[in-house]
């Protein structure tokens, strides 16, 4: 296990890994803030989907420009821009909001700016990852920031609601300008010159164009579903959450927040589990594994009626899909070439973000019409498309190799 953690002695890596743990931080307590803030102003909860509808559809239409704005410029600075336009937009609205000059309709614009940031902000942090480490420490790399990020998230998610309740939005915004600007400050100290370059000769449209026709490859699609469905399913899951607790199980919010946790503590589990793995069986065998133990978890919570069941289920949803994540970035990072990589994985986001919409407005629509536990199912049957995808893929891929091997 040393050996898997080595790159925890590169100080570079340490730079850029709390960098990312205070961004993921940062996002996470202004957007459950945001949540907690629209529903106590206004006292409907359809305006906090409105938060996520602009969250999500600003990110769909940024992704597209923002994948080649990643590969054209140098990443670092990109990551640096963006976040002192997201600590603007934020002390702006303390400053208005603190003297009256606005009222809570702003907070919609702190959703759209949030969704552009998410857009540029990942494809440009994991490409850097390729550029700063080599193809060996692609899985420790992803590894240790899932757990970062898992880390980040529970802190945020636990503070978060303490922090509004008592000290109210204004305060809640002063911890994320003051952790976006750590985050700022290290990524700044990160030593790190751009390794591969978009040509600059080419213009920003006939870069756009030849991002868009890799991400149009067969085998290139297959990889970004199998890639993007678990995080697509961890998402929706939370549109099947909240009636399954009340309904189905009759219990209170308190269970829906502990599930939440359990879920939590499984995705922290994952990032130790798949190194040490690792030493026993190839990456194939792992996904396969994880979205076999997804597809059992989710469809097995369809069949619970126990408090009990839904923690270990989400505890094992968690690991699973979490696992998956890590093992499917550190192929994507093998794969894809460096000079594309944020096109590719900008217009994987963008799918993401689709089918997101798409996936949540349907179980929506099914929670209300059938039993609360037809949502988890659905999710079920989501993994399976999930793994049949990777499977199809490392077919293509096998008949590739071999074709290249006979020519």
């Amino acid at each position: 296990m040393k050996n898997k953690l080595k790159l925890l002695k590169s100080k570079s890596f340490l730079c850029y890994l709390l960098a990312d743990l205070f961004n993921g931080f940062g996002s996470s307590i202004i957007f459950v803030g945001m949540n907690w803030f629209i529903l106590d102003k206004t006292g409907m909860n359809r305006n906090v989907g409105l938060i996520m509808t602009f969250f999500i559809v600003s990110g769909l239409c940024t992704s597209p420009f923002a994948g080649t704005i990643v590969d054209r410029f140098n990443r670092k600075k990109i990551v640096i821009w963006i976040n002192s336009i997201r600590i603007l937009i934020a002390v702006l609205f303390i400053v208005l909001y603190t003297n009256q000059m606005i009222d809570h309709t702003f907070i919609y614009i702190l959703s759209v700016v949030g969704g552009i940031g998410w857009a540029v902000y990942m494809p440009a942090t994991r490409g850097l990852i390729q550029e700063l480490f080599e193809e060996e420490g692609f899985i420790q790399g992803n590894s240790l920031l899932e757990i970062s990020l898992q880390i980040g998230t529970f802190v945020a998610a636990g503070i978060s609601g303490f922090v509004y309740e008592y000290f109210g939005m204004s305060f809640l915004l002063m911890i994320h300008v003051a952790v976006l600007f750590i985050s700022t400050c290290l990524f700044l100290a990160l030593r790190y010159e751009k390794q591969i370059s978009a040509s600059r000769g080419e213009s920003f449209w006939v870069q756009l164009h030849e991002g868009m026709i890799f991400s149009k490859n067969r085998k290139t699609i297959l990889l970004g579903l199998a890639l993007f469905i678990p995080f697509v399913v961890t998402i929706s899951s939370n549109a099947v959450l909240p009636g399954y607790v009340h309904d189905h199980l009759k219990e209170s919010s308190a269970v829906f927040g502990l599930a939440d946790m359990f879920y939590g503590i499984g995705a922290f589990l994952a990032g130790i589990a798949v190194l040490g793995m690792l030493e026993h069986f190839t990456k194939q065998r792992l996904i396969t594994f994880f979205f076999l133990l997804s597809v059992f978890s989710l469809f097995a919570l369809s069949l619970n009626k126990f408090v009990i069941g839904l923690f270990i289920g989400y505890t094992i949803f968690g690991l699973s899909n979490s696992s998956l994540r890590i093992l499917m970035n550190t192929i994507a990072m093998e794969v894809i070439d460096k000079r594309i990589f944020g096109r590719v994985m900008a217009t994987w986001m963008a799918i993401s973000s689709l089918l997101q919409i798409i996936l949540v407005y349907s179980l929506g629509i099914l929670v209300d019409i059938y039993p609360e536990n037809i949502g988890f199912i659905i999710l079920s049957v989501c993994m399976a498309c999930g793994m049949i995808c990777i499977f199809r893929y490392k077919i293509m891929q096998s008949e590739t190799t071999q074709l290249t091997v006979k020519n």
